[in-house]
């Protein structure tokens, strides 16, 4: 994690996704497919992204018409648990503009 979170955050954010079993997840993923393409989409973008490429981010974000990209600074791929308040205010946000 780029910037430090509450003491057992993370061990308690694996431990809730492991309460479902795997083909939920893979269902979960199953149902984004390409008919989304159509829909606007929020990327959040941590900088220190490791577990997902920025190439592949770029090459999803221009098969969406209306891709919209924020890039976080310092964070990575656990933003969403790092700077919760913010990320949360950015979904929002889209959310509402976008209705």
């Amino acid at each position: 994690m780029a910037r430090p979170v509450p003491d057992g955050l993370l061990d308690t954010a694996v431990a809730e996704s492991l309460k479902r079993p795997a083909r939920i997840w893979h269902a979960a993923l199953a149902g984004q497919s390409e008919d989304d393409t159509d829909r606007p989409l929020h990327h959040i973008l941590a900088e220190r992204e490791a577990v997902v490429p920025r190439a592949d981010q770029d090459a999803l974000l221009a098969g969406i018409r209306d891709a919209r990209l924020v890039v976080h600074a310092g964070g990575d791929h656990t933003l969403h648990l790092e700077d919760p308040v913010q990320v949360a205010a950015e979904i929002a946000e889209f959310a509402t503009a976008t209705a």
